[in-house]
This record gives structure tokens, sequence and C-alpha cells, in this order.
């Protein structure tokens, strides 16, 4: 009779069973899904490590396409990810030491994930929901992988320090379910502090979606006004004076918008929209995490007593098994949605095109973004350096121009009157009062620091 057809029958049998044969069948039964277990850990290596490949590659074929803070920080929780399935699927020691070790690199990386990933909500907060244009100290930049990092090292190290003393393979191992220091190695020693970080990831994205959403939709009603004030204007002039008209009225309006400045927030709305699929980066451990605190309270609560534990325990032990392929499929789709990654794949068909002679047919994101008989000015633009320098370049065709200033320098943009230099910039009117908060938003400099507001959305991430 199989083991899982002894269960159901079991269930029909009253009173307490002899808990060492329990959990032997429930062992037995878990065993034999190991294939499952397997499976599931070496899906979440592939996607990891496509993940990790793809922006390895990136990086040094044309860097300022991915060179991004968040970016670089998912590539490091990719390998993070890639070496603990890796580590997961490998044969298992018999040597003590070599055993602890494994088992201690096993939770580094695991939980060295969700602390990284606090990095991308922390970076994602400085740059849509700090106020201050004081520049960030550089150091800042270093800290983003420094301090998640130590903090799961000296997580983990004084347990493992401590379990090497008692001779154990892994922390807690001869603490028994169902006593105050089980809860206390559970609750303080092992899922405290990520739930902290974890806390903190979902606030923080919260926020920031909920900012970037409500600038879009001030935007829009902006946008909205102006074009059926416009609208309005020139349907009741002589095509010679409608330009004229709309100055002297818009100069009486509440809200007055340059077409330079019109074209500029309609880029800062499209970076809006793409930017909150950044934000759901750090997401995607909330689930993990969710799994992970039900493999512990599996070992709390079912105690092998009642028939009904067995079930309990395969239910709750398999479940265990999706705690990092979940997380990795979350971060597989998000990556695939990510504005870097598809401005990647188009600059990839962009090259196999030229290298094919078929230049002709193909229209960059650029050209595509510009109606037709719109002109490209020439005009020195500014181009920010790794350092933060600023350096004047001659921009001949926007559709050629690499920026590589991103939204995580914030350091680079202090004030508006740093980009009013005679000779790189036009100077540009005072932003509109009606947003809220856009004034001294980090997206918007950016915005109009590109000058003509005609740069491609995804050269501003």
């Amino acid at each position: 009779m199989s083991f899982t057809r002894a269960l159901v029958l079991r269930k029909f049998t009253p009173g307490p069973e002899d808990p060492s044969e329990m959990l032997s069948e429930g062992s037995a039964i878990i065993k034999s899904r190991d294939w499952l277990f397997n499976l599931a850990m070496r899906s979440a290596g592939g996607l990891s490590g496509l993940m990790f490949v793809f922006l390895a590659a990136v990086f040094f074929w044309r860097r300022p396409l991915v060179d991004r803070v968040s970016l670089r920080l998912i590539a490091l929780i990719s390998l993070f990810d890639l070496l603990h399935c890796i580590l997961q699927t490998m044969p298992k020691e018999q040597d003590v030491t070599r055993k602890r070790w494994g088992f201690f690199f096993i939770d580094f990386f695991s939980y060295g994930s969700i602390y990284l990933s606090s990095s991308i909500a922390f970076n994602l907060q400085m740059v849509f929901l700090r106020k201050s244009r004081t520049p960030l100290p550089r150091y800042v930049e270093y800290l983003y992988y420094i301090v998640p990092l130590t903090v799961c090292l000296l997580h983990f190290a004084p347990q493992y320090i401590y379990a090497a003393t008692r001779g154990w393979t892994m922390n807690g191992q001869d603490i028994a379910s169902r006593t105050p220091e089980f809860l206390l190695l559970a609750c303080l020693g092992i899922l405290f502090i990520p739930y902290v970080f974890v806390l903190y990831n979902i606030i923080t994205s919260l926020l920031v979606m909920y900012s970037l959403y409500t600038k879009q939709k001030a935007i829009t009603r902006v946008l909205n006004s102006v074009s059926r004030e416009t609208h309005g204007l020139l349907s009741g002039s002589n095509p010679s004076t409608a330009h004229d008209t709309l100055s002297a009225s818009a100069s009486s309006a509440s809200i007055s918008v340059s077409p330079k400045e019109r074209q500029q927030l309609k880029l800062a709305r499209r970076v809006y929209k793409i930017s909150i699929r950044i934000a759901l980066y750090p997401l995607a451990p909330t689930v993990g995490l969710v799994l992970m605190s039900i493999f512990y309270l599996r070992q709390y609560f079912v105690t092998m007593t009642y028939k009904s534990d067995v079930h309990t325990f395969v239910w709750l032990t398999t479940m265990s098994f999706f705690v990092l392929p979940v997380i990795a499929f979350i971060n597989f789709v998000i990556f695939l949605t990510d504005p870097a990654v598809l401005k990647v794949i188009s600059e990839v068909r962009r090259s196999i095109r030229i290298k094919m002679g078929r230049t002709d047919n193909f229209k960059s994101s650029d050209s595509r973004s510009r109606s037709p008989g719109r002109v490209v000015s020439k005009k020195a633009s500014i181009t920010i350096s790794e350092s933060g320098a600023l350096s004047e370049t001659m921009q001949v065709d926007s559709s050629s121009l690499i920026s590589t200033y991103d939204l995580e320098k914030t350091n680079s943009y202090q004030s508006d009157g740093l980009f009013d230099t005679p000779g790189a910039l036009e100077e540009s009117r005072p932003f509109v009062s009606a947003i809220d908060g856009l004034q001294d938003d980090a997206v918007m400099r950016r915005v109009r620091a590109s000058g003509d507001g005609e740069s491609d959305y995804q050269d501003l991430l």
C-alpha cells in the first residue's frame, strides 16, 4: 500500500499514534518528492542565471544601457539566487564542517537577496520621495551593497558559530519544536530581521507607486487643460494671429505652459509610468517570506501526535520547496517588463539590422517618438559622467546619443540653475506651479536638463 493511501485511511482511525512512525512515513513521502524540489530549484536557478548573464553581458557590451543602481542590485540578487540553487541541488557532504558551511551559505544567499531588495526600495525612496536637493555623499552608492550584506553576515554568523561549538550542522539543529527556545530562534533569530526589511519594502514601494501615479494624473490634467484652451483659441483665431492670441491668453491664465514645457511634461509622464514597474522589484520577496514563515510554523504546530499531522507535515514541507522559485519567477516577470531590458532588445535589433545592411527600413525609438517634419536641433547637451562631473558634448543626432545619466544619480542635479550654463542649454521658463511636488522632482529636473524635451525616455532611467 502506498504511503499516500495509508495517510488517507489513517484519517478514519481514532486516537493518537506513534510520533516516530508518523515522522518516518512523512519523511518517506517527502523524499519521494525530491524530483519536484530539484525541478523547482533548477528552474529558479535557470531564470536567475539567465538574468545575471544577460545583465553582465550588456554591462560589458554597452554599459550605459544598464548602468542603473536597481539593475546592478538585481544582477547581484540573481547571482545569489543562482548560487543558492546550486548549493541546494548539490549532493550533500558527509563531513560535518562542510555541511555546516553549506547550510551557512544557503542561508546567507537566501536572506541576502531579501536584504538587497531593500536597497532597491531605498534607492527608489531617494529618487522619487526625497525632497531635499542637497547632494548625497558619494559613498551612498557603495552602501547599497555593504549595508545589506553586512546585516546578513551579522544575522547568521553568530548562529553558526554557536552551532559549531555545539557540533551541529545547522543553526538550531537540536532545538525541539513547541519549546520557548524554538520560538525564540524562529521569531527573533531568523524571521524578525527579514520581516522588518520586507515591511520597509512594502511601505516604500507603495508610497513610490502612489506618488508616481499621482504625478501622472496631475500632468495629464494640466496637458488636457492646455489642449482644450489651445484648441479653443486656435478655432476662433486667424492662423497669422493665433500664436499672439495664445501667448496673450496664456499669460493671464492660471496655467502657463510653453510648447517646449509641454513636450517635457509628456516625457516626464512616460518616465513616471514606466518607473512604476521598477517599484515592483522590492515586493518580490514578500510571497517568499510568507512561505518561509509557513516552513517554521510547520515545525512548531505539527507535533506528529494525530493522524492528520502527517498530511499537514507533507503539505507544508512541499510548499517550502517553492520559496526561492516564487521569488525568482516574480523577479523574472518584472525583469521582462523593465524599460532597460526593452531598450537593450531594441538596441540589439538595431545592431543586427545595421550589420545586415537593412538600415533604410529601420526607425529608432527616437525617430518613432517624433512627428514628421520635426527638426532635431544641433546644440550642446549635458553628459553626466559616473563621477557626477559635468562635461559638454555636441549633440549631432539624438538617435546616436547614449545618455549616461540615470535616475539614481540625484546628487548630479543640485539646482535648476545648474543647467542654465550659457551655450549649454536654453534657459528654461519656470515650470507650472499647478502640479504639487513637480517643481522639486528629480525626474523633472532631468527632463528639463534634456533641453528640448525630445530625448528618449529610456535614457532618463
